[in-house]
């Protein structure tokens, strides 16, 4: 096993083979089978082959193949399969190519292209979408006003951006501060966190991360839980520092984060 997602009652792992299993709830086509039947027992999933990247929404799911091939399945009620209906799908709908990164809200999906730009489809209430309106979508729209991006993150209703030179764009809800622009005001556009020096980004349902080209980890957002790491359950609306150094890699759950060191150390 290389890779392991999952939301809301499905499990989907990817091999070393780049091929995917799926389990559990099936209600809407989640596990990618040609049917809606939910099974306990491990599912091949469908149509689709070298898989390098695999990420999970509310009963859908994202992936993306070694190509740069980008397929959606499962709910659709959203147009978040952006495949310009709102009917679910049982197996793996090719949406676009020449993707290199991609991350599934709870109803909305976000992708960066190779050429740096940045498409986004889905539910858009709290102005996830950053296309400048709260108008749901069921296709790909291009957000203006960033460009050079190189990888998102997609936490409930909220998106992080991380460029080539190492700043971070947020946009979405800011119910809890997880923009990290200082303030509680969201928004349908993308603006600039108050961070930089970035080389790579985090995101939990309504928190956020970063790791710096230092290796330093920071955290802002939803801290009612501890998720934040920060020795309190304030939540922040700017980058705080943690007391860990030489981070790889950082994710956040939906009250919990995992963190992993250059050493191997895992820290939760």
């Amino acid at each position: 096993i290389v890779y392991n997602t999952g939301n809301y009652q499905t499990g989907i792992t990817l091999g070393g083979n780049y091929e995917m299993e799926s389990v559990g709830n099936n209600t809407y086509g989640q596990l990618g089978n040609d049917n809606f039947i939910s099974s306990v027992v491990s599912q091949d999933v469908v149509n689709i082959s070298g898989v390098g990247q695999i990420n999970s929404g509310k009963y859908f799911n994202v992936a993306l193949d070694t190509l740069g091939d980008l397929y959606c399945w499962g709910k659709n009620d959203f147009g978040q399969l952006g495949d310009t209906t709102y009917g679910s799908k049982n197996e793996p709908v090719f949406i676009m190519n020449k993707v290199s990164s991609s991350d599934a809200g709870d109803r909305f999906t976000v992708i960066s292209k190779k050429n740096g730009n940045v498409m986004t489809w889905g539910e858009n209430n709290a102005g996830q979408l950053g296309i400048g309106n709260s108008i749901t979508t069921n296709y790909p729209s291009l957000i203006s006003g960033i460009s050079n991006i190189i990888d998102v993150k997609a936490g409930a209703s909220h998106v992080l951006a991380l460029d080539n030179v190492g700043n971070v764009y947020s946009w979405g809800n800011n119910q809890y501060g997880q923009l990290g622009t200082g303030n509680l005001n969201s928004t349908n556009v993308p603006i600039l966190c108050n961070i930089s020096g970035i080389a790579k980004i985090g995101i939990g349902s309504n928190h956020s991360f970063a790791i710096d080209s230092n290796g330093t980890l920071w955290a802002w957002g939803d801290n009612q839980y501890g998720q934040l790491g920060i020795g309190n359950f304030n939540f922040q609306t700017l980058p705080v520092q943690l007391n860990l150094r030489n981070i790889t890699v950082v994710d956040g759950g939906e009250n919990h984060s995992v963190a992993v060191s250059t050493n191997g150390a895992l820290y939760c």
